[in-house]
């Protein structure tokens, strides 16, 4: 292949493989494995498959690696050389050709971080998982869920083994439907076909060839800067051809989803349904179609038929209680949200949903307690509630103030310590039943609360359920 081919082939790739599935309703990392128990056990080690201990160092390599952007370790988790060749066997093209494309292939996708690069950069903070293994008539795969701030995605390995370790022969996208051979196949085979139509063909025609795979990359560049209406231009200016395959419409949808308009999502949605029936992918697209079109329930099918496809995996537990909380579904959101709080306690959003809930019902016990929670697990950036519109009626109840007094104590409006008639001389140390600690006067006890004056001379109102038991008794010794 010509030089120019080849860029042009790198540059099709990334705008294929590299392209966010972000019309979910995407959860934040999962920062701890989930507290579920392990999937069935499935027959590692049987002839030539590898063994279960050398799958799990497998995982083990990749998520670390993939935690500290290795890519180097990453790309020698993937046969890249043998996936090169299997790709050059199965194109009609002569020896000389297919010798050429291993070349071509292995540099298209191991130059700069390799291809997993493209694609696990979009973690974005996020995680890369392993959710289990499965065997089936390709052997044992690994399926891994991709976690991103604003990306929902599941990579199936298929695995062999290589010396004493396990590599991966091939690699599936579920939002793209397909092994990632399939997608080079196809993409090479035009540009071969094309390739020998234009061998003899005038300049101008070759150049109109290298233009379409240049408009891909502008289309892929336009979403990444959020600009969803010049994609959208650009994909109408492609021959007809080009826009009908599969990751052309599929960034077709991506610009669709960004645009926000449900008319554009609707028409993106339908022409891939129409090209590509109970594609793999079409369930990880509908699920983000239906949302922006608030079709709740038809997003819950699809999530359902998702669900299914993988195998079960708890982590979309999140994604029903917001599909439910958007809907306006409280039970079902609530009960999701504490089925996704006990598997996953360190996920913000199973906790928001849960606290969004539990303010629209005005239950301000349940959610008092279930703030605290969240804070064991947590360090959520509450701010002063009093300025948040949705926790008004909160903040006027008995259990809101009382939350205030916790988190912002009272300061006297008209009192200082310098005017304030003080027991005790000295500044002391008071302690809350957490260990956080203040150093304070002791000015006056009520009952429920003490006043203490600071060294910068304000006066603070802290309940005495705020203090430790020492601390308790201290203002006991000296108020007697």
């Amino acid at each position: 292949m010509r030089r120019r081919q080849t860029i042009a082939f790198v540059t099709m790739l990334a705008a294929l493989l590299a392209g966010c599935n972000r019309g979910g309703e995407t959860p934040e990392v999962d920062r701890l494995r989930p507290r579920v128990g392990r999937a069935p056990r499935i027959d590692f080690g049987k002839g030539d498959l590898p063994t279960e201990i050398a799958c799990r160092r497998f995982a083990s390599r990749l998520e670390h690696a993939a935690a500290n952007a290795d890519w180097a370790e990453i790309n020698r988790c993937v046969d890249w050389e043998g996936l090169a060749v299997q790709i050059g066997d199965a194109l009609d093209g002569g020896e000389e050709l297919a010798d050429s494309l291993d070349v071509d292939v292995r540099t298209a996708i191991t130059a700069n971080g390799g291809l997993l690069r493209k694609i696990l950069s979009q973690v974005d903070g996020g995680a890369y998982r392993l959710v289990r293994f499965r065997r089936g008539p390709e052997g044992v795969r690994a399926l891994f869920r991709l976690a991103g701030t604003s990306q929902l995605d599941y990579h199936e390995f298929l695995l062999k083994k290589q010396g004493a370790e396990v590599v991966a022969s091939d690699l599936r996208i579920y939002s793209k439907g397909e092994l990632i051979s399939e997608t080079l196949l196809q993409t090479l085979q035009p540009l071969l076909h094309q390739h020998d139509q234009y061998a003899g063909a005038s300049p101008w025609q070759r150049d109109y060839f290298f233009q379409d795979l240049e408009t891909l990359a502008a289309i892929q560049h336009a979403i990444k800067a959020g600009n969803p209406a010049a994609a959208l231009q650009l994909f109408d200016t492609l021959p007809t051809a080009m826009k009908e395959m599969k990751p052309v419409q599929l960034l077709r949808y991506h610009s669709a989803v960004v645009s926000n308009d449900a008319d554009l999502v609707e028409a993106a949605t339908a022409d891939y349904d129409r090209l590509f029936p109970d594609d793999p992918a079409i369930d990880l697209i509908a699920i983000g179609a239906f949302r922006v079109q608030q079709r709740y329930r038809e997003a819950l099918s699809a999530l359902d038929r998702l669900d299914r496809r993988l195998g079960g995996d708890s982590y979309l537990d999140i994604i029903r209680a917001r599909l439910y909380l958007r809907a306006g579904e409280l039970e079902p959101a609530a009960r999701l949200a504490r089925v996704a709080i006990a598997n996953y306690p360190s996920s913000e959003f199973a906790h928001d949903v849960f606290l969004a809930v539990l303010i629209i019902e005005r239950d301000h016990e349940a959610l008092y307690n279930a703030m605290h929670a969240y804070e064991q697990r947590l360090s959520p950036a509450w701010g002063d509630l009093r300025e948040r519109p949705e926790f008004a009626h909160f903040v006027e109840s008995p259990y809101g103030r009382r939350w205030l007094e916790e988190h912002h104590p009272r300061h006297s409006s008209g009192v200082s310590l310098a005017s304030a008639e003080s027991p005790v001389d000295e500044f002391l140390i008071w302690t809350g039943p957490t260990g956080v600690s203040i150093e304070a006067k002791l000015v006056a006890r009520t009952p429920t609360e003490l006043q203490l004056g600071t060294r910068d001379g304000q006066v603070l109102y802290v309940p005495l359920e705020n203090l430790n038991a020492a601390s308790r008794a201290q203002a006991e010794l000296f108020l007697r």
